[in-house]
């Protein structure tokens, strides 16, 4: 009798446990075999590698209780919904910065920084000035944006780590990894495609997007004077000499209308050195008498131009 009595208890007891541990199986959370950092957002109809690390994740803490399938569905987000709520994370349904930094440092015992990932930029061109505009995750205020073979460490991050701003600079360095001497020696951003991408301190660089910078008119070539003839002979050669300041190094393609639509043969391409000022000169003769204006145009590479006239009276001889 005794014994049936205890055999009933204990057969209560199990049920009521298992009854109780089933209900609560969201609130358990088992020691992670591995550290695991989620490398991307994550959410409803998504599918992939990521998720199934998500979901042996969850499965090892107590919130998932399926076969991991790789593919975010209801069940998934059910999962992380009660992982969000159990660590006071705004409840959603999706992983987002938050619940990847938590789930990295719940399984790795550290608060470890994330990955950065770039979504999308925005606009994708422009001239320096510009301000851009990156979506993406895992951004923090230590990051360091690579534009090109250059290091831009100016910018603004959002609190969640989502979004960060830049402005496009006139003169950039090289990058420069943390503890490493590098040359600080700035050079000009010229007219390009340049890759833009994240790069934290102590993670891996994030993946890149296109920028392509445009030709900024004032920031072209600037025509400082002309030395040119007041009034020459028909048949007579002058001399026209353009002085122009320019602000890099680079190709200028010079050229002249001279009035009685004859293009000079000598008006080409020329390259700048590396002096900060350059002059041109540029020869005509009239065969017919007339008051002419010639007009000069300087082009830079990047499409910018700069353009003078002067004002000549040909007469017979």
């Amino acid at each position: 009798m005794e014994i049936n009595k205890i055999t009933t208890f204990l057969s209560a007891f199990l049920f009521a446990m298992s009854t109780f541990l089933t209900a609560h199986a969201d609130n358990i959370v088992a020691p992670s075999t591995s550290c695991v950092q989620i490398s991307k957002n994550l959410s409803l109809g998504l599918s992939g590698n990521e998720v199934t690390k998500l979901q042996l994740y969850l499965s090892q803490t107590g919130y998932f209780s399926v076969a991991p399938s790789g593919y975010f569905g209801q069940v998934t987000m059910g999962a992380v919904r009660n992982f969000q709520r159990d660590h006071g994370i705004t409840i959603l349904g999706s992983v987002g910065p938050l619940t990847r930094a938590e789930i990295a440092r719940v399984s790795c015992g550290t608060v470890t920084a994330l990955t950065p990932h770039i979504d999308s930029i925005t606009p994708t061109k422009g001239s320096s000035g510009t301000v851009v505009t990156i979506l993406g995750s895992g951004f923090a205020n230590s990051n360091i944006i690579k534009f090109g073979s250059g290091g831009i460490n100016t910018s603004m991050v959002t609190a969640n780590g989502t979004q960060i701003t830049f402005t496009i600079p006139k003169f950039i360095g090289n990058y420069c990894a943390p503890n490493m001497f590098c040359s600080m020696l700035a050079r000009q951003v010229s007219p390009g495609d340049y890759d833009v991408s994240i790069k934290n301190d102590d993670t891996p660089e994030s993946n890149s997007k296109i920028f392509t910078v445009t030709s900024d008119t004032s920031n072209g070539p600037q025509i400082i004077g002309t030395d040119a003839p007041n009034g020459l002979k028909v048949g007579q050669s002058g001399s026209w000499t353009i002085h122009m300041a320019a602000q890099a190094i680079g190709t200028y393609n010079y050229s002249v209308v001279w009035g009685d639509e004859v293009y000079n043969p000598s008006a080409a391409a020329a390259t700048q050195s590396s002096t900060q000022f350059q002059s041109t000169t540029f020869t005509h003769a009239y065969s017919s008498p007339g008051t002419y204006t010639p007009r000069f145009v300087v082009t830079n590479s990047g499409g910018a131009s700069a353009s003078v006239t002067s004002t000549v009276v040909v007469t017979n001889n």
